[in-house]
C-alpha cells in the first residue's frame, strides 16, 4: 500500500497528464466545501473544509493539498475559455487577484436541481 502511495505522489509530481484524472474529484471536493460555506469563501477556509472531511475531524490542510486544491481550481477555471463547453462551476468573484472562491449561477443552478434551461423558459 505504501508503495503505491508513493507511486502516486511521483505520479503527480511527474507533470503527467494522465495524473488530472482525478481533477474532477477535487473540482467535486471544492463544490462540497464551498457549498458548505453557503456558496463563497476565502479559499483557506475551503482548504480547511476539504481536509477536516478528509479527516472525519477538524484538520488543517497540508501544504501539499492546498497547493492540488488551487491548480485544481485554476485549471477548472482555465477550462472553460471564450465560453466554449459547459459553464464552469467555479469562480473568483472579486476578481483574479482575489482569494475568494465562489460557486457560479451555473453551479448553484446545477445544484438546486432545476435545469438551468427551465429556468430560462420560466423567465421568458
Amino acid at each position: 500500500m505504501t508503495g503505491d502511495v508513493i507511486q502516486y505522489a511521483k505520479h503527480r509530481r511527474s507533470g503527467n497528464p494522465r495524473a488530472r484524472y482525478h481533477e474532477p474529484l477535487l473540482v467535486a471536493e471544492i463544490v462540497d466545501a464551498l457549498c458548505f460555506l453557503g456558496g463563497a469563501a476565502h479559499r483557506d477556509q475551503v482548504f480547511a473544509r476539504v481536509a477536516s472531511v478528509r479527516a472525519d475531524q477538524m484538520a488543517i490542510a497540508t501544504p501539499a493539498l492546498r497547493e492540488e486544491l488551487q491548480q485544481a481550481f485554476d485549471s477548472h477555471r482555465q477550462a472553460f475559455p471564450g465560453g466554449l463547453g459547459p459553464p464552469p462551476l467555479l469562480d473568483l468573484p472579486f476578481g483574479g487577484d482575489s482569494r475568494r472562491w465562489a460557486l457560479t449561477r451555473a453551479a448553484a443552478d446545477l445544484l438546486s436541481g432545476i435545469p438551468p434551461s427551465f429556468q430560462m423558459a420560466e423567465a421568458s
